[in-house]
């Protein structure tokens, strides 16, 4: 609608090329992609541990670790957005 791009703009295709192992073509889309993806493998592993032992795994870290990464991701998002829209202009 307004021509800018968005705070998120190209964060899943930065998500892909980091799971792809390309590190370099996910910092060019965003910078959060590589630690986005990073999560993303932490969590499927604390996931599958805690479903292998059929019970939740320090349930506490696990929400405060949640918590911490969407407001960071969220923040380093802005970030670098504001960072695009000041070398645009």
């Amino acid at each position: 609608m307004t021509g800018l791009d968005c705070p998120g703009c190209g964060f899943t295709r930065a998500v892909c090329h980091a799971l792809q192992g390309d590190l370099s073509g996910s910092i060019a889309l965003h910078v959060a992609g590589p630690v986005a993806a990073a999560a993303l493998v932490a969590g499927t592993v604390w996931l599958l541990t805690e479903a292998a032992a059929d019970r939740p795994l320090a349930a506490a870290l696990r929400h405060r670790l949640v918590y911490a990464g969407l407001w960071g991701g969220a923040g380093v998002s802005l970030v670098a957005w504001g960072v695009r829209m000041v070398a645009i202009g």
